[in-house]
């Protein structure tokens, strides 16, 4: 009995007792920081919400990398002998990328509200600028290539402004940008146009005036057309008597030049006959005498000079007709009255009656206003 005593003691402390002590070792040894690593993670989730990889960069990648670093240093500390694992770097790592994770948080938050109020204060002076400019920039016969980008701008601002509502600031500002670059060089092309065009506007001036003394001297009716603000003023006697809205040519910004050109002329024409019933197409016309010596003169230079080509024709044809009212600019180079206002201006023309069509009678200047 005394040996089996023996024994078993001996058999204690070579197992238990080592066991137990390693048990002890382990409880007491250093351990990975595990609820630390929770904690950065909730943090960089949290300012990735926030948009941080884009208002605070710096440092929320920097907050990204300790966290990596950390990882990697765990992994090494991992494959050592658990007595000498030591995990304080670790734990430094991670605490580290938690702090710049709720740095980036509130520096978001910061840049998120400076944003906030810049995008707010750039959306309402894109919209200022689309509510003054829009009406005057669909009226103009600009290039497609144009107008689709000005569509696509409009398209773009709306989608801003929807980011905008839903707190997407970033995508807000990006499509905010690139809508504006649409929209403003869209009206700048637009802008050009106009001030090119309104380089003969002393000569539009005069010729109105022409035509208004002409209506005084003569005691006679006469019509004067303004392309711009697309308005015909029957004069009598040197004052206004009737004022009639029309429709023009799709290319009707500048002088008719050659066939096919959808222009609509400007300069001093007559009435040689007038039309009805199966002589026109278009309700009721008053046939000029387009081309005049003038234009056929401009025309002669033009095929000269080798700005129009050889095979270009002067055309004619040109009238003051019914059918209008449609909304758009869609005659071939004519003016296009509603019917009922054509029944009036049919009475009043004669063949001879003078009419004189200029491209505005305000300046370029009142407009853009």
């Amino acid at each position: 009995m005394k040996v089996s005593r023996k024994k078993l003691f001996i058999a204690f402390l070579t197992i238990v007792v080592p066991a137990i002590g390693a048990i002890l070792i382990i409880i007491s040894g250093d351990k990975p920081p595990v609820k630390e690593f929770a904690m950065a993670r909730k943090s960089i989730s949290e300012a990735r919400s926030l948009r941080s990889d884009i208002y605070s960069e710096d440092l929320f990648y920097q907050s990204e990398y300790m966290y990596d670093s950390a990882i990697a240093c765990w992994k090494r500390e991992n494959k050592k002998f658990f007595i000498s694992r030591d995990f304080t770097k670790v734990k430094d790592l991670i605490l580290l990328s938690a702090e710049l994770a709720e740095k980036a948080k509130g520096q978001s938050l910061e840049r998120a509200a400076e944003l906030k109020s810049g995008l707010k204060i750039s959306i309402d002076s894109l919209m200022n600028e689309i509510n003054k400019f829009q009406c005057l920039f669909d009226k103009l016969p600009v290039p497609e290539s144009v107008r689709t980008d000005n569509n696509r701008g409009r398209l773009l601002l709306s989608e801003a402004i929807i980011a905008y509502e839903g707190k997407q600031y970033a995508l807000c500002n990006e499509k905010l940008a690139v809508s504006a670059d649409y929209i403003s060089g869209s009206y700048k092309h637009a802008k050009e146009l106009l001030t090119d065009y309104f380089k003969n506007y002393q000569d539009w001036q005069e010729k109105a005036r022409q035509n208004i003394k002409f209506s005084a001297n003569t005691n006679s009716y006469t019509i004067l057309a303004d392309k711009f603000s697309r308005q015909c003023f029957v004069y009598s006697k040197g004052k206004v008597k009737y004022t009639f809205g029309f429709e023009l040519g799709k290319n009707w910004i500048g002088d008719k030049r050659y066939m096919g050109d959808k222009a609509t002329p400007e300069g001093h024409y007559q009435v040689i006959e007038k039309k009805e019933g199966r002589q026109t197409k278009y309700y009721k016309a008053l046939l000029l005498n387009y081309p005049n010596e003038i234009d056929r003169q401009r025309f002669s230079k033009d095929k000269r000079n080798g700005s129009l080509l050889k095979s270009s024709e002067i055309g004619g044809l040109i009238e003051i007709h019914g059918q209008g009212g449609k909304g758009t600019d869609w005659t071939d180079g004519c003016i296009a009255l509603m019917d009922s206002d054509m029944d009036i201006l049919y009475k009043l023309a004669q063949r001879g009656t003078m009419l004189t069509i200029v491209g505005s009678l305000k300046p370029v200047e009142d407009i853009l206003k």
